[in-house]
C-alpha cells in the first residue's frame, strides 16, 4: 500500500502540479513574456504539451499494468490532447483570450513528438543497461 501512494506522488503528482500550472497561465489575461517572434506561440504551445505528454507517459508506464510503449504513447498523447482542447476551451471564456484549433494542434503535436522520443530514449537506455550489466 505504502509503496503505491509512493509511486503516484512520484508519477501523478508531477502530471497534477503540471495541469495547474497550464490552467493557471492560461487563465491570465496576457502574457507579456512571449517575444513577438512570428509562431513563437506554436512552439510554445508544443514544448508545454511536449512536456505533458512525457510526464503522462511516466506516469502510465508506472501504473499500468501492461506495459506495451505503443499503447502508453497513445494514451499519453490523446489525454495531452484532450487537456489541451480542455485549455483552448476554458481560454475563450478568459478577456483578451481565445480559443485556437491551431494551437490545439500543435499541443498535440508536442505531445505525440514527446511521447514517442521519450518511450523510445528510455527503450535505449535500458536496453544499454542491460547490456552493460
Amino acid at each position: 500500500m505504502r509503496d503505491n501512494v509512493r509511486v503516484y506522488l512520484l508519477y501523478w503528482l508531477p502530471v497534477l502540479i503540471y495541469c495547474y500550472i497550464i490552467f493557471y497561465l492560461s487563465s491570465r489575461e496576457s502574457i507579456t513574456l512571449i517575444p513577438s517572434i512570428q509562431y513563437i506561440d506554436k512552439v510554445i504551445h508544443m514544448a508545454e504539451y511536449g512536456v505533458l505528454g512525457i510526464l503522462l507517459f511516466r506516469a502510465f508506464q508506472k501504473t499500468l499494468t501492461y506495459n506495451r510503449s505503443t499503447r502508453i504513447v497513445l494514451l499519453s498523447i490523446i489525454f495531452a490532447t484532450i487537456y489541451g482542447i480542455s485549455d483552448e476551451i476554458h481560454q475563450s471564456f478568459i478577456p483578451s483570450r481565445t480559443a485556437d484549433i491551431y494551437d490545439a494542434i500543435f499541443d498535440l503535436l508536442g505531445a505525440a513528438i514527446a511521447a514517442q522520443g521519450y518511450s523510445l530514449l528510455s527503450k535505449k537506455v535500458k536496453k544499454s543497461v542491460i547490456q552493460f550489466s
